[in-house]
């Protein structure tokens, strides 16, 4: 008589625990889909605010002309390829403990006059990606701690 009342209580306390385990499941899911949702909208707001960055610098760009460097600024081989954009972020990076958007692009449009800033942008995001840099806050980068120990692949 005694096993049998166990094995009740048991079951009794067993079923408690299977319906409370199923409404922490189901509040974790609801937690999981509210989350999501939130990061769908970050991601949204992500693009649109890169998108209105770059039109914002492109038209800069054409308003402000940065003049092309002197001769004594940047002496050019002939023989000597100019170095890739990706290289070029890299070590002014190296110099700094971290830049802006505009010191990047000023720095670079004196390596490379020809380079936009529309072009330069894509560049920034390619290396933030591969996590060869690091975006501290909005329009503002550094090297990762990863390039700097060497353990990623050059690009």
């Amino acid at each position: 008589m005694a096993d049998r009342q166990f094995l009740l209580n048991s079951l009794s306390r067993l079923r408690e625990l299977a319906r409370s385990d199923e409404e922490r499941l189901a509040n974790a899911r609801e937690q999981v889909r509210a989350a999501e949702a939130l990061v769908a909208d970050a991601e949204v707001r992500v693009v649109a605010s890169s998108r209105a960055l770059e039109a914002v610098e492109t038209r800069l760009d054409s308003l402000v002309h940065i003049p092309a460097p002197r001769a004594e600024e940047a002496p050019v081989d002939a023989d000597k390829q100019p170095l890739p954009v990706v290289d070029l972020i890299r070590a002014y990076l190296r110099e700094r403990d971290e830049a802006t958007t505009a010191e990047i692009i000023t720095h670079v449009r004196r390596a490379r006059p020809q380079a936009k800033p529309s072009s330069i942008n894509p560049e920034l995001t390619r290396l933030v990606k591969r996590r060869h840099i690091v975006r501290v806050t909005t329009g503002v980068y550094r090297l990762s701690a990863e390039h700097e120990a060497g353990l990623l692949p050059i690009l």
